[in-house]
């Protein structure tokens, strides 16, 4: 008789607290006196960005609406990641202790280095931008190596980001085909299936790299008064020890977003920029499979048959 007993699922307190201690150390919140400055200039910095990608898209700026930013630190950052999976996996009566402290190192890796997230995948919220202010006050102080100031990173942030916020705008479906990859790839690691998962992990790798080659040429490309080769060649310093450290487990996935950039570029070459954006974001069955989004021409030969 087959076995159809729902696997244990999250403890969310017990997530959140695993990923609270492996908070690195120096992102402890900041007093710096720039962020009273930040807050006021940063909703302007998005909206010049959001206009600046609109325009380099190639889409009207969307009507007026809720462009949310937060100012928090490490623990903002995992809070809305915490909420964020606890609505799309409902908390159950029963828990595993392995799967939440899995849960907790898992997130505590991006949350130790995003210095902005576009928090999108909450279907009971509507998308809001979170700006991780120790983080970019510490980076803004590595930056100076670089002739960068707060204001050249906090932009060309803005300019990631609401490259992000245009995506979802204009193309609904990623939104949800995101949640889905989410709530897939939790049944999957509960049913302990290799291959789901590897399946999984690379339709989502393939998406995120996507997502984020295009939001990154956006950051270099969408406004070209920044000082872009300063940004890349600090963008690929790897900095002090502990942050090399701490990055060490998203080398894999920070490879595939450089791909992501480079099949954005090689696409959008062949096809043109009108052509790519209307074919590479027409719906699911359009997306560039993994071993696509490292070899550009072969997506570029099957979407345009």
């Amino acid at each position: 008789m087959q076995n159809t007993t729902r696997p244990a699922g999250i403890d969310y307190d017990l997530a959140h607290a695993t990923a609270a201690r492996h908070r690195n150390p120096g992102l402890e919140n900041t007093t710096d006196t720039r962020l009273a400055q930040l807050a006021v200039d940063l909703p302007k910095m998005a909206a010049t960005a959001r206009g600046a990608a609109a325009d380099w898209i190639g889409m009207p700026l969307p009507a007026e609406q809720d462009c949310r930013i937060e100012i928090t630190d490490y623990l903002g950052i995992l809070q809305a990641q915490i909420d964020t999976l606890k609505s799309l996996i409902p908390r159950q009566a029963r828990t595993s202790r392995w799967r939440s402290t899995l849960y907790g190192k898992a997130m505590a890796v991006p949350a130790n280095r995003m210095t902005a997230l576009f928090n999108d995948l909450n279907p009971n919220e509507m998308p809001y931008l979170l700006i991780n202010a120790p983080r970019l006050m510490r980076r803004a102080v590595q930056a100076e190596a670089h002739k960068l100031t707060v204001d050249h990173l906090a932009m060309a942030i803005c300019l990631h980001e609401e490259t992000h916020r245009l995506q979802y705008l204009r193309w609904p479906w990623i939104a949800s085909l995101r949640q889905r990859l989410v709530v897939d790839l939790d049944e999957a690691r509960s049913a302990r299936n290799r291959q789901w998962i590897k399946a999984l992990r690379g339709q989502d790798l393939a998406l995120r790299a996507l997502i984020e080659g295009h939001a990154t040429v956006a950051e270099y490309d969408a406004m070209p008064e920044l000082p872009v080769e300063q940004l890349r060649a600090f963008a690929d310093h790897p900095g002090p020890l502990r942050d090399r450290v701490a990055q060490a487990p998203l080398r894999r996935i920070l490879r595939h977003y450089h791909d992501g950039e480079a099949f954005v570029r090689s696409a959008a070459a062949t096809l043109g920029w009108a052509t790519f954006n209307e074919l590479a974001w027409a719906g699911p069955e359009n997306l560039p499979a993994l071993g696509e989004i490292r070899d550009p021409q072969r997506w570029c030969r099957r979407i345009a048959a």
